[in-house]
């Protein structure tokens, strides 16, 4: 699975939440923060924050920045609970 490293400007939109569609960050080991290239379907989630003119202006430098971002693989970290 590919994934896409959230820079620190865009951490406080997650985890985002339009009709269906719930992404979340996924931490690695080295305590960045990633989503999953799959975590959503680009041309639904646009679509969907195209209708919504507060989410739009929010959103659109995220879905810009994602758009041309380089995919890499990483560990992710998992805590106890998750063990």
């Amino acid at each position: 699975m590919r994934f896409i490293k959230v820079p620190t400007n865009f951490l406080h939109l997650f985890p985002i939440r339009i009709d269906n569609m719930r992404v979340e960050l996924i931490e690695d080991i080295k305590g960045d923060f990633y989503v999953s290239q799959k975590s959503f379907n680009w041309s639904d989630f646009y679509n969907k924050i195209e209708k919504d003119k507060s989410k739009f202006d929010k959103l659109t430098p995220l879905y810009e920045y994602v758009e041309k971002a380089k995919r890499v693989e990483i560990t992710i970290k998992v805590t106890e609970e998750e063990i």
